[in-house]
């Protein structure tokens, strides 16, 4: 569902590109375009948010990040790339998050993850820059993802009440 943009909406977009994408995409998108050219969505989604259990740094960041794409689109979830150096997949189905989550265990053996897994309305700013398309959560959907992944034990995965619930078991 589209969202009318609203000043708090653009501030938040603006706050999030600024901190954790290129300089060139905030600039393009909140200096060149002024904002005009973002849209605001509602869906009903499930978020996957995954952590190595080590941090990884250097060229071996940049791999990993790019494998964890690859990864969640074989899934047909997308990635929100202001993320980083964490990862944030979005699905339209829980199952797919639970396969991707399956996945980052059986694929990256010699690295484990803490996975949280979360199913809840989340406001989506949508933009072109930089001749890609940009999907950023925003609120605090993403949050919630990310504290249920900290408190799972590393190789681990945890599940919200929601998430549990439309994957047909019990909260």
């Amino acid at each position: 569902m589209a969202l009318a943009s609203t000043p708090a909406l653009l501030e938040a977009l603006a706050i999030r590109v600024r901190r954790c994408l290129p300089l060139a995409v905030w600039q393009e998108v909140f200096e060149r375009q002024r904002g005009c050219n973002v849209l605001f969505e509602e869906h009903h989604l499930t978020l996957l948010h995954a952590d190595p259990e080590d941090p990884v740094t250097g060229p071996e960041a940049a791999l990993l990040q790019q494998g964890l794409r690859a990864l969640a689109t074989s899934y047909h979830g997308k990635s929100d790339y202001s993320a980083a150096p964490s990862s944030l997949t979005l699905f339209r189905h829980p199952q797919r998050a639970l396969r991707m989550a399956t996945a980052l265990r059986q694929r990256v053996q010699d690295m484990r993850f803490r996975v949280g897994i979360h199913t809840a309305p989340c406001h989506l700013g949508i933009f072109e820059a930089q001749d890609r398309h940009w999907v950023v959560v925003l609120g605090p959907e993403r949050e919630r993802a990310a504290s249920l992944a900290w408190n799972a034990a590393a190789g681990a995965m945890a599940v919200c009440p929601a998430s549990r619930r439309a994957l047909g078991a019990p909260a």
